[in-house]
């Protein structure tokens, strides 16, 4: 909603235990800025739910078996109200939206973008230095994306809304518009895209 600098999301994870043992703990980061208003999982519990940093985690009453998944639900909003003194978010604006999915969207798991990565504060509470680059001859850490080294493809599918005097776009590389018949001009649905 550009003229009102907010987002809402609704969307789902399907979430699949790749390894050999059963998954009990899920680790959920969101950002900060971002208003959780609903969470959808199967019967869980939560072990630490940190407000200020986004950050949960969930112990399921029934762990996920290996080869198994299950559905993560959430209905997500940021808003921009009023101004700042300093760190304004500049994603929504009313000339112009660009968001990425880390700006808004829940990581499962590990998230390496939310570690102390300055060498010195790392030194200092005994950390080991991060390591950004792979050494050329690491035959294993070319197997991986830029962005997760256990990223599988997804399905993609998006209905983006916005004001009508904007046009809506999403980043699927192989995102086709559906009939104008299923889509309003302002509120085009792609289908079928594959993201990393």
């Amino acid at each position: 909603f550009p003229k009102r600098r907010s987002v809402a999301i609704r969307c789902s994870y399907l979430l699949r235990n790749r390894s050999a043992v059963a998954l009990r703990d899920i680790h959920v980061s969101i950002p900060e800025r971002v208003r959780v208003n609903r969470l959808d999982l199967p019967a869980h519990d939560v072990l630490l739910e940190d407000k200020t940093l986004g950050y949960r985690i969930l112990r399921l009453r029934n762990p996920i078996a290996p080869g198994d998944s299950i559905d993560l639900g959430f209905d997500l909003a940021a808003d921009n109200p009023g101004f700042v003194n300093n760190g304004t978010h500049t994603t929504v604006i009313d000339n112009g939206t660009y968001f990425t999915k880390r700006d808004f969207f829940p990581v499962i798991g590990y998230d390496a973008h939310r570690q102390l990565d300055k060498s010195d504060e790392r030194r200092k509470r005994g950390l080991e230095p991060v390591i950004h680059f792979p050494k050329r001859d690491d035959v294993a850490a070319r197997q991986n994306t830029p962005r997760a080294s256990d990223a599988d493809r997804v399905e993609f599918e998006s209905t983006v809304s916005t004001s009508i005097d904007q046009t809506a776009v999403t980043s699927a590389p192989a995102a086709t518009q559906n009939p104008p018949s299923v889509a309003t001009p302002n509120s085009p649905s792609w289908r079928d895209g594959v993201s990393p």
